[in-house]
């Protein structure tokens, strides 16, 4: 639960005397706690918060990081009455071109955080045999994938297997030993970072 300000401004010639505003919100992720907020009196061309009378709002556990949530103020003082429309993000921004996409990681914090249950597909055994790439040390593979798949709205046949725990979308040359953050220029681009490590297969 958190306390949530807002100011607004007189942008008319009259005084607005005892400011009431209501807040509402339509979002499953959120629950409005305390929805009543006093701004005071506001004079014209002057702003008025609701600090001393803050709304109380919940998000719940399982909203996706960086969901955008709309809100809206009923404004009353005197016979003025407005509805005021604004949004907020709750949780961190997630780069993204398409908004799909967000990231966890296992047993973290939040609600969302995967559990992963791994299994090897060692090509020397016989319950899950895979296909072995017969890579080098610091190298990289080129496979052509069974399907199309679309990574930030780009389709992609082909994948790229670097032997240091990574793999990246399309035809890539370069291979990257060293785990940085990301996103970083350091490693290829349109990559996926299950294992990023200096490793040796």
């Amino acid at each position: 639960m958190v306390d949530l300000t807002a100011t607004l401004t007189n942008v008319g010639t009259d005084t607005a005397y005892d400011v009431v505003g209501t807040l509402q919100c339509s979002s499953s992720y959120i629950t409005v706690n305390d929805a009543s907020g006093n701004f005071g009196t506001i004079d014209p061309g002057n702003q008025g918060d609701n600090s001393a009378d803050p709304y109380t709002v919940t998000a719940s556990p399982s909203t996706p990081y960086g969901t955008e949530i709309d809100f809206q103020i009923e404004v009353v003082s005197g016979i003025y009455v407005d509805t005021l429309d604004f949004a907020l993000v709750v949780g961190q921004l997630v780069p993204s071109d398409t908004g799909l996409y967000y990231s966890y990681y296992s047993g973290g914090p939040h609600v969302q955080s995967p559990v992963f249950e791994w299994f090897a597909i060692d090509s020397t055994q016989s319950q899950n045999p895979g296909t072995s790439t017969n890579i080098d040390d610091d190298a990289v593979v080129q496979v052509d994938l069974p399907f199309t798949f679309t990574y930030y709205g780009i389709n992609y046949t082909q994948l790229t297997i670097g032997s240091d725990g990574w793999v990246a979308m399309g035809y890539q040359t370069q291979y990257d030993q060293t785990n940085t953050g990301i996103p970083n220029s350091d490693g290829p681009s349109a990559m996926v970072a299950g294992l990023w490590d200096d490793l040796d297969p």
